[in-house]
């Protein structure tokens, strides 16, 4: 299995509302935020928060406070990481297991 830096935009972790789990806060993948953007502009909005070293992605984010929460393949080992809202540098790393081997 080959192994990659995930660089991930955390836009909603630095001034959003909080993620608590997989697809939001009802779990219907809706946000109840406002004054959101009606069209992006060009190029696309400006990168808010880009974390790396995290492992292999497979996972979304849950927000909690002042924690980012996912997962990531390393070459040792599968990882829970939590990291600061604030700068998405990593808090703390638990090695959960082996590697996914799934498709």
């Amino acid at each position: 299995m080959k192994y990659s830096c995930l660089a991930a935009i955390f836009t909603l972790a630095v001034w959003g509302a909080e993620w608590p789990g997989w697809r939001g806060p009802h779990r219907d993948g809706l946000s109840m935020e406002s004054g959101l953007l009606k069209a992006w502009p060009a190029g696309g909005p400006p990168l808010a928060r880009e974390a790396h070293g995290l492992g292999a992605a497979f996972s979304s984010v849950a927000i909690a406070g002042d924690r980012i929460y996912t997962m990531g393949d390393r070459r040792d080992g599968q990882y829970v990481l939590a990291l600061n809202r604030a700068d998405g540098k990593t808090v703390w790393a638990t090695r959960i297991g082996e590697p996914w081997e799934g498709q």
